[in-house]
């Protein structure tokens, strides 16, 4: 059984965001949704049978997360090793994802002329609300209905997602962190191009160390056709926070993934070398309060019908 206990007028259904993000050091599931205070008490009675299935799900995550460490290393050649404990986290993670998708609320309104979003579906190379994705090394293509009209994430479009960035040597999928999605939209969506993916989640102790967040499924290394990769970290920088960004400058890429504090660094190394990490610093960094992405995933109509800069 589970209670929602009341504490006063300024008190959340839902956890703070840092009692919910799993410290750093032990991450397993990355940043999932920063919500802080998404309800009032007044709504309470409309959400009570999802937060009731969010609060369920973060429990037994919870209960999972020492038998999962525990587990975690012995993971050493085949994805066939993943013991059967580790693969019912993740199906737990998923699930809890998609409540945390479902009851994360809508973006703030905010209305387009017709003409602007006649103009949008015509003119644009990606159409509104669609992320595509081309993946190096499967070759494979995705053009996914990331958003529907009224401006909330799909369910089938993050898994979707989950098989386009899944670690395709280890034959292994894992829900990725939907902020990190709801970024990469944006960024495909302000140059109007594929993103290219060098790599999105990978196994960890197969193809990932204990602590990437590549291992969350909430990191991704891409490159857009086109776009200079030094221009590419900048956007990166200048418009979204609490990030990790690297700068791969040799290899022609750029790292984006999710966390609680902004990090950057730039790494020299080329495809099959060593790498050579180095703390970057960064004169522009985005305003937290100015990225909606830590409000919502979702997002509004003038985000959805959008037009590129030079538009």
């Amino acid at each position: 059984m589970f209670l929602f206990v009341f504490c006063g007028q300024n008190c959340s259904v839902f956890r703070s965001q840092e009692q919910i993000i799993i410290d750093e050091k032990t991450e397993l599931s990355g940043d999932p949704l920063l919500l802080t205070d998404p309800f009032e008490w007044e709504r309470v009675e409309e959400f009570s049978s999802q937060l009731l299935v969010v609060y369920a799900l973060e429990t037994a995550t919870e209960t999972q997360r020492e038998l999962f460490l525990s587990t975690e290393s012995e993971i050493t050649e085949e994805v066939s090793s993943l013991s059967p404990e580790v693969m019912a986290w993740f199906q737990v993670d998923g699930a809890f994802t998609h409540a945390l998708l479902e009851i994360a609320p809508s973006a703030s309104e905010s209305f387009v002329s017709v003409e602007t979003q006649r103009i949008a579906r015509s003119e644009r190379q990606i159409p509104p609300g669609e992320l595509h994705l081309e993946i190096r090394n499967t070759r494979e293509s995705y053009q996914i209905r990331l958003y529907n009209n009224a401006g909330r994430m799909r369910h089938d479009a993050l898994d979707e997602v989950a098989i386009a960035l899944r670690d395709s040597r280890a034959g292994h999928i894992r829900t990725p962190t939907p902020r990190l999605i709801a970024m990469l939209y944006r960024v495909g969506q302000y140059y109007d191009r594929p993103l290219q993916v060098i790599s999105g989640y990978r196994v960890r102790g197969i193809n990932a160390s204990s602590g990437s967040r590549h291992g969350s499924a909430s990191a991704c290394d891409f490159r857009v056709e086109g776009v200079g990769t030094r221009e590419l970290a900048r956007y990166l920088e200048e418009n979204f926070a609490q990030i990790g960004v690297g700068y791969y400058p040799t290899s022609r890429f750029v790292h984006l993934d999710v966390r609680s504090r902004s990090f950057y660094w730039i790494d020299r190394s080329g495809p099959g070398e060593r790498s050579r990490t180095r703390r970057r610093n960064v004169s522009i960094r985005a305003n937290a309060n100015e990225d909606t992405t830590l409000e919502t995933i979702h997002i509004n109509e003038s985000w959805l019908y959008r037009l590129p800069p030079n538009d």
